[in-house]
């Protein structure tokens, strides 16, 4: 499967697709998609590339406190009968894996989470706090929490989480034994989302990058997605 980085709207052109089918039919990729980012957003581009242009895949930035735009494209393969998504960051940068300790950890210059709004982790903290009773429920960290919830998308392909030492794999792999979040946990999750844990403004999700607004930004939120967006 071959994914096209990071691809913007004004890069959606016929001979890119010409290319693409061109391939397949020479037998050297047998699928294709895009992967969106590396920042979180890029709505547009995922509808674009799934319903103008039969996308197998869309690769983004998705995970339980930035469940959108990626619960979108799950719904969209879902309504097509055909594609799926794979989730990029599915443990929040760190923050479902229980990486950090304090609101004041201090990144070093190399890590790029240093560029995250502050917020993420402030916030982030408190989230963990009050998902952890629901994790513990089940005999399971956050970050297994996290990766069941991931695999409750009918059409989530796969996900990417950062394995650094054994454990890591060990942890991930018992988490994948197919069973599945009851109903009114994932309910519980949702309601939580929607209303920012109820921690307040600053706990909302960042903003989006865009295509389609004057500053390249767009505050996150959920939009019910249909089959008939186009925008050629």
């Amino acid at each position: 499967m071959y994914q096209a980085h990071n691809l913007k709207l004004s890069q959606f052109k016929d001979d890119l697709f010409e290319e693409l089918a061109k391939l397949q039919q020479e037998g050297k990729i047998r699928y294709w998609g895009v992967a969106l980012g590396p920042a979180i957003g890029w709505r547009e581009e995922g509808y674009k590339a799934f319903i103008d242009h039969y996308a197998n895949v869309v690769q983004t930035v998705f995970n339980m406190y930035e469940q959108d735009p990626g619960r979108e494209f799950c719904q969209i393969s879902q309504m097509r009968g055909r594609g799926g998504v794979i989730a990029r960051v599915p443990t929040n940068s760190g923050i479902l894996d229980e990486e950090f300790k304090s609101a004041d950890h201090t990144f070093p210059e190399w890590d790029h989470r240093k560029f995250r709004d502050r917020n993420w982790l402030v916030y982030g903290l408190k989230k963990n706090e009050i998902i952890r009773p629901m994790a513990q429920a089940y005999g399971l960290s956050i970050r297994q929490l996290a990766a069941k919830w991931l695999a409750s998308h009918p059409t989530l392909v796969s996900f990417e989480p950062n394995l650094l030492t054994l454990d890591d794999v060990t942890e991930f792999v018992e988490a994948c034994d197919g069973k599945e979040l009851q109903p009114q946990t994932l309910q519980q999750i949702a309601e939580l989302y929607a209303s920012d844990f109820d921690l307040g403004e600053d706990a909302h999700p960042c903003d989006w990058k865009s295509s389609i607004t004057e500053n390249g930004t767009i505050r996150s939120g959920y939009q019910e997605p249909t089959l008939n967006v186009s925008h050629r």
